[in-house]
């Protein structure tokens, strides 16, 4: 009987490192700074539309690209925080401000899987803290 127990109790073990050990070493984190770019995102892409707040970010699937823009001279800086189907997360910091106009992140399109669903959200942020947040945006890579 004792036997018994100890073999269940062993296989459970086994089992829940397998598992949880799998689903751990399955997220992929990912940060990125944004880059200074001439222009605006084309049109017709998933935004996150936070102008009121002073924030908008939008996804364009062909590179996997996120842009953002500031919209206010306000000391703050905003960001894209954005999650995966496949745990795949990640936010791009726009610290150019307002005078910037559109800014870019371009870095993900490796670390990003295809054919799969997007969420992601454009944020008012002092130094590590949310201020505000823009709505729920959803896309495809």
């Amino acid at each position: 009987m004792i036997k018994r127990i100890s073999a269940i109790i062993g296989i459970v073990a086994v089992l829940s490192v397998a598992f949880f050990g799998a689903t751990a070493s399955a997220t992929t984190s990912m940060a990125a700074r944004s880059k200074n770019v001439s222009g605006s995102p084309p049109g017709g892409l998933s935004c996150s539309d936070g102008r009121g707040i002073g924030v908008n970010a939008c996804f364009q699937p062909n590179g996997d690209k996120f842009w953002i823009k500031d919209y206010k001279a306000d000391g703050h800086h905003v960001e894209v925080s954005f999650d995966s189907d496949r745990l795949e997360i990640g936010s791009c910091r726009d610290f150019h401000g307002k005078k910037a106009g559109w800014t870019v992140c371009d870095q993900f399109s490796r670390h990003i899987s295809e054919n799969q669903g997007i969420v992601f959200q454009g944020l008012v942020m002092e130094g590590s803290r949310i201020l505000a947040r823009a709505p729920l945006a959803r896309g495809r890579t």
